[in-house]
């Protein structure tokens, strides 16, 4: 193998490892993304059902006020 293919397949392989940390980069910043939408979510389900405690789960379980 010639120096210059040696040259050649090392600066592909780092280009690659550097190629493939920047996509590992982007799944962990993805991952946490993720998770912290996931929190929202669980305190927006919890924010709901207090709403729907405090005023019924249906608008028409209340008796209209000229009753």
């Amino acid at each position: 193998m010639s120096e210059q293919r040696l040259i050649e397949l090392e600066e592909r392989l780092t280009f690659q490892e550097a190629a493939m940390q920047q996509l590992n980069d982007v799944v962990i910043e993805q991952g946490n993304a993720i998770d912290r939408l996931k929190v929202q979510l669980t305190a927006l389900r919890a924010e709901l059902e207090n709403v729907k405690d405090t005023f019924g789960s249906k608008p028409g379980d209340e008796r209209p006020p000229h009753y």
